[in-house]
């Protein structure tokens, strides 16, 4: 085996090793927590991904296991392992594209429009289907046995990768951000309703706290989305670069795909820890059960009920149901 190609294959097995430790613990943990109140179809989409987690770290196992153990030291037997590195490839694309495809689903459900998660989705779908025709044509990774053809389609797929997550990140900013705008304001609250200073008080503390879910929502697409699309940038430059010369670009494409499979898991957890703080009814009604005495409770049902519409489907496409007025009133 090339000595140039060692000190890639132990870094990038290494890393993605200690990253999938991280993602099978967080995935324990979300089915612990959520796997009687969460939808079925959502606890199907995290075992999908942690399959594929599976089966592309058993992978990287086997090769690790064929370069460093069996073919150690013979250049020639690593021709049998060409074929597994290229599908160990085509695992990882399908992790991240099925990372996307959420994230474009999430993004339809958020945004009530489908042109843009449409667009998002098919561009991602199609980096599966790039890279799988190089898969079937025996293309390979290496250096010094890659094709034009390899090169231009390998730059295709980093490029659709870079498009999808950019356009998803800015699409679910802005929505995040239109609906904070259409957030109830303290001051409409007051010429709405007929509010004393002990409402008053505990109404801004409902908003506020409003505000801080819609916030963290914003700071967390945008700081997953930057991150994996920074990766797959530098991914992209180093194998368009100089990825005839070595195999700089490897073991970074592996931590991208460990930081997709994580992101997706971190946003699917804070979604519901968020959404609990907005339903659960000691986050909202409790905090203005104080009122002065000649204000009616039913202005404290309102404006919980407002508050609470226009978070809704804001966490994670799940609506947060608000109750009625005739609840309401009879809750306070």
């Amino acid at each position: 085996m090339p000595p140039a190609i060692h000190g890639p294959l132990i870094i990038g097995y290494g890393a993605s090793a200690f990253l999938l430790g991280i993602f099978s613990l967080q995935v324990a943990r979300y089915y612990r927590k959520y796997r009687k109140s969460d939808p079925a179809s959502l606890k199907i989409v995290v075992l999908f991904v942690m399959l594929l987690e599976l089966v592309h770290g058993s992978m990287a196992c086997a090769l690790m296991y064929f370069c460093f153990v069996t073919y150690f030291g013979d250049p020639a037997g690593l021709v049998y392992t060409k074929r597994l590195f290229s599908f160990n490839g085509l695992v990882s694309v399908l992790i991240s594209s099925t990372v996307q495809i959420y994230s474009a689903y999430r993004l339809y459900k958020i945004a009530g429009s489908a042109t843009l998660p449409v667009i998002c989705a098919s561009t991602s779908a199609l980096r599966v289907v790039f890279y799988f025709s190089l898969a079937v044509f025996q293309e390979e990774p290496f250096p010094e046995d890659q094709s034009p053809q390899w090169r231009v389609v390998m730059g295709m797929v980093g490029a659709l990768s870079v498009a999808t997550d950019t356009l998803t990140a800015i699409a679910l900013t802005i929505e995040f951000w239109r609906r904070r705008l259409l957030q109830p304001q303290l001051g409409d609250v007051e010429l709405t309703l007929d509010l004393g200073p002990y409402q008053r008080r505990n109404t801004a503390i409902l908003l506020r706290r409003g505000y801080s879910v819609t916030d963290q929502l914003i700071l967390l697409c945008i700081s997953s989305n930057i991150l994996t699309c920074a990766l797959t940038i530098i991914v992209f430059l180093l194998f368009m670069l100089e990825g005839q010369t070595n195999l700089a670009w490897f073991p970074i494409s592996y931590i991208a795909t460990r930081l997709y499979s994580i992101s997706f898991i971190c946003l699917v957890m804070q979604g519901r820890t968020l959404k609990q703080r907005v339903s659960e009814p000691e986050s909202s009604d409790a905090e203005l059960s104080i009122r002065s005495p000649n204000q009616p409770p039913r202005n404290v049902a309102v404006v919980s009920s407002r508050l609470r519409e226009s978070l809704a489907r804001i966490t994670d496409g799940d609506s947060i149901s608000a109750p009625t007025n005739a609840q309401a009133e009879h809750q306070t």
